[in-house]
């Protein structure tokens, strides 16, 4: 037996209350939901009383209907939100992996090293001015 309560219940109550003050105001100011308004004579032909009554109905359940599609569709954004953001999450941890591994295998080859660069072209600057003094010689 549902508790009427809970806190469920008693948000579920005010829900209700606005979109029955939300349709009381259609109805006062004549601007009614187009279909629900022809659901309502459709089943109620032409007593005055009746199809107030159904337009209330048809109008509810068009509401409720309406809220729905809305809290799906915002669940199905927040799912591929959260979706792209892992996406992105794993990319991110996959880049830096990859900059993790590069910068191992730069810090092994000594090539790559600032002071063994300049002590590489050192000798390959002996190495062309010995060249060069044996050509002369």
């Amino acid at each position: 037996m549902r508790n009427p309560f809970s806190t469920a219940s008693s948000v579920d109550r005010l829900i209700e209350d606005e979109m029955y003050a939300r349709i009381y105001e259609e109805i006062e100011s004549g601007r009614l939901d187009k279909a629900a308004q022809a659901r309502a004579i459709e089943e109620s032909g032409d007593d005055d009383g009746a199809i107030r009554k159904a337009y209330i109905k048809h109008r509810f359940a068009r509401i409720k209907a309406e809220l729905t599609v809305t809290n799906e569709l915002a669940a199905q954004v927040k799912k591929q939100e959260h979706k792209r953001w892992k996406n992105e999450e794993k990319r991110r941890v996959e880049d830096d992996l990859r900059f993790k591994q590069e910068r191992e295998v730069s810090k092994g080859d000594k090539s790559k090293d600032p002071a063994w660069v300049t002590v590489l072209t050192v000798l390959g600057i002996i190495m062309l001015l010995t060249l060069v003094v044996i050509e002369v010689l």
